[in-house]
């Protein structure tokens, strides 16, 4: 006896079609043409077969499964589809996956055959999705239609300026040597001024190239160093920036060995730093007031000089010290210390990292390296500039002072 069962089977890529059954009609078609049938035979029979509706989606998830409740814009996540409606269609077939940003409109997301949406391990049907600028994300998982009792909302961490510049790289944490600015610690000025810049403070002293000095009681010669900031980019009129900031002269005695001439250096250096940090806390003069004595000033200007007095010390050594963390390690030591940046408790006013601590950093030390010069205070050799009697010798000029 002949098998009357009729088998259907699944094709391989059948057509994304967004709807809640799969219809199936059956017709019949006689061998005789003459056969007379009813308007109903002739229409044929047809099948509903239920297409397996998402019922719940689960995630987001991070790279280590773990589930997260706030998301970063760039990052990859995977949301799970975990729960389908009986079928006899296999779900990843028919399966979407779509977004909607701050409650706009829903749209769907890219389908890549067995890249995007994929099946893990364990068989279960996930999505990767990597997060846009937005407030907000809420991502579906279905079949027919988007529905709302079938999605996951997430907040959105917003990208502020100080996470913008750890994401091109400018700032960033180590464990060694807390926050580091790059541009601060190691990129030097290209402006030509003879007084802005380490290399142009280190040359006055090691070449002792200043104006010398006419002070009856010792020998030395003049140091000029300062430290500004651009307060408008383009001022009109001149079509120049517009800069403010700290400018010093200073005595420094001639003949100092190499290692004197780095402490003398070194105090120089910090004293303008200080000044110049104190200086921007002004705020209404320039900048804003919260940019001094932020976490990665003074590290990365100590940084800087000791890059320059100490050649041998370059970027790539500096950093390997410090034990630089990567740019989503940093991202997130940042956002464990909401306003790192500005908050007063976060200032740094000191030569020495303050520390901020987190699960990939143990036991940091401030590299040795980083420690070699000697603080000496003013006195004996160097000393503020004065113009009576370094300029006039002591005596106190009659027809006013000489430039």
């Amino acid at each position: 006896m002949d098998d009357k069962t009729i088998y259907i089977k699944e094709k391989e890529n059948p057509p994304r079609i967004k709807e809640e059954y799969s219809t199936l009609t059956i017709k019949v078609r006689p061998h005789d043409p003459n056969v007379i049938m009813s308007e109903q035979v002739k229409r044929g029979a047809s099948i509903k077969f239920a297409k397996p509706l998402v019922e719940k989606i689960e995630g987001p998830f991070d790279e280590n499964d773990n589930i997260v409740e706030e998301l970063e814009v760039g990052k990859t996540y995977i949301y799970k589809a975990t729960k389908f409606k009986q079928s006899t269609f296999t779900p990843i077939k028919h399966i979407w996956f779509a977004e909607q940003l701050n409650d706009g409109e829903i749209t769907d997301l890219e389908y890549k055959k067995e890249e995007n949406p994929y099946l893990d391990e364990q068989g279960t049907v996930c999505f990767k999705y990597v997060v846009k600028e937005c407030e907000k994300v809420r991502i579906y998982a279905y079949v027919a239609k988007p529905i709302k009792s079938v999605s996951i909302e997430n907040p959105v961490l917003f990208d502020d300026d100080y996470i913008k510049a750890i994401r091109n790289g400018r700032i960033i944490y180590t464990c060694n040597s807390g926050w580091i600015d790059k541009t601060h610690a190691f990129t030097d000025t290209k402006r030509p001024e003879p007084y802005i810049g380490v290399k142009n403070l280190w040359s006055q002293i090691l070449n002792e190239t200043g104006t010398k000095s006419n002070s009856p009681n010792e020998e030395g010669f003049k140091v000029i160093y300062k430290q500004d900031s651009t307060v408008i980019q383009n001022t009109p009129i001149i079509n120049k920036p517009l800069r403010a900031g700290k400018t010093k002269e200073y005595f420094v005695k001639t003949g100092l060995t190499l290692e004197e001439k780095k402490q003398v250096a070194l105090a120089i250096f910090k004293e303008v730093s200080i000044e110049f940090e104190g200086f921007q806390s002004l705020g209404f003069i320039i900048g804003k007031g919260h940019s001094s004595f932020e976490p990665a000033d003074l590290i990365s200007n100590l940084i800087s000089f000791y890059r320059i007095v100490n050649p041998e010390l370059n970027e790539e050594k500096i950093l390997k010290l410090s034990k630089e963390l990567t740019i989503e390690e940093s991202i997130e030591v940042y956002r464990k210390y909401p306003g790192t940046f500005t908050e007063e408790k976060y200032k740094n006013r000191k030569f020495h990292p303050k520390y901020f601590p987190n699960k990939h950093c143990n036991n940091p030390k401030f590299p040795k390296e980083l420690q070699t010069i000697k603080d000496i205070k003013k006195g004996i050799k160097f000393r503020d500039w004065i113009t009576l009697f370094d300029i006039h010798g002591g005596k106190p000029p009659i027809t006013g002072s000489k430039s």
